[in-house]
Order: structure tokens, then C-alpha cells, then sequence
């Protein structure tokens, strides 16, 4: 978990937009992973270490995500940093309280994140709880001005309860996700790596 995390550089949630409208497609604010250290790396470390290689770039001070500073990221980096994000957060405490804590108001971002690299099934556990935050008022993406992205999501029958979408949530989130991410950066690699 990452402790002390606060959601938004202003505290509300961003736009309900996904990473394509966050990360502007010509994105020079990037400094990449130095080639010499990333090929000294084991590839299981590959994830974490892009990852915090990523946060002070997207990040007004540590654990403050900035999005004005993540829209200068290129989009698979975007989607690293979010997915650290969910990794750390889920991993630790389930999607339960992700989606009520303030890094729920990163769930767009997350949720193309998750896409992107394949962990499908993650991204219909974060779904299905979605409309369990909602309902129980206390989801920091409550204060939004706009839920539109939040509210297309429908009560999903295999997860009853906020609590169903959480079991077995460690398998999916830990080793699981990981591989996807470093096959991910595998196939990114010149974006991420010079």
C-alpha cells in the first residue's frame, strides 16, 4: 500500500475521461529509464521499478498525483503508473477500498490501464464494484461533479456484494498482473527504456 496517497493535486476527481484524453499523444515530459540499469534488472523487477521510475514524473510531491504533469506522459507510461497504483492499493486492501478511498477517483484511468494490458478479469472485478461504492455513499467519487463514467456500470450478478468482488483478489492483483504489466513493457520498451 502506498501510504499517504492522495488522489488529485486539487483533491477532486479528474475528468470522467480515459488515458487516451489524459496522456497527450506528443508527450515530451518523459525522462526514460536509463538502458545500462534497466538491462541489469531481473524482469520480475521490471514493473515496480518503471513504476517508481514513473511517479516523480507524474507526481506534484510523492504519492500527490498530478494530471496536468501525467498528461505529458506518453500513454503506456500513464498506464504503469496507474496500474502501480491499483497494484498497491488493491493488493494490500482489496477494490473495496480502493474505490472508496480518494485513488477510487482514478478508476477510469485505471480501468483503461487494466485493459490495455490484458487483465481483463481485474478490470471486471473494479467494474463490479463500482456500483457497490456508489451505493454506499461514502466513495470519495461521490464529491465529483460528474459520475457519468461511473454510474455506466451495472450491478454484475457474480459479485452480489462489495465483498464478493474482493475474494481471491490477491492472485489477480500480485503475480498475475505484474506478468501482464512486464509483458506490457516488454512490448513498449522503446518507449520506456533509452
Amino acid at each position: 500500500m502506498r501510504a499517504g496517497h492522495v488522489s488529485c493535486q486539487f483533491g477532486r476527481a479528474p475528468p470522467p475521461a480515459l488515458l487516451s484524453f489524459v496522456a497527450g499523444p506528443n508527450s515530451h515530459m518523459y525522462k526514460p529509464y536509463p538502458l545500462e540499469k534497466f538491462e541489469g534488472l531481473e524482469r520480475n523487477l521490471w514493473f515496480q521499478e518503471l513504476a517508481e521510475h514513473i511517479g516523480p514524473q507524474a507526481e506534484s510531491e510523492p504519492y500527490v498525483t498530478d494530471l496536468e504533469r501525467v498528461a505529458k506522459l506518453p500513454r503506456e507510461a500513464v498506464a504503469i503508473y496507474f496500474l502501480w497504483e491499483v497494484q498497491s492499493e488493491v493488493d494490500g486492501n482489496g477494490i473495496e477500498c480502493y474505490l472508496l478511498e480518494p485513488q477510487g477517483m482514478h478508476a477510469p484511468q485505471a480501468h483503461e490501464a487494466l485493459r490495455m494490458v490484458g487483465a481483463s478479469e481485474l478490470a471486471e472485478r473494479l467494474e463490479a464494484g463500482i456500483p457497490h461504492a456508489l451505493a454506499s455513499g461514502s466513495a470519495e467519487f461521490n464529491s465529483s461533479a460528474d459520475l457519468t463514467w461511473f454510474r455506466q456500470f451495472r450491478l454484475n450478478p457474480k459479485y452480489l456484494t462489495f465483498q464478493s468482488v474482493d475474494e481471491d483478489i490477491c492472485e489477480l492483483v500480485g503475480d498475475d498482473l505484474r506478468d501482464k504489466c512486464t509483458d506490457f513493457i516488454e512490448r513498449h520498451r522503446k518507449i520506456f527504456v533509452r
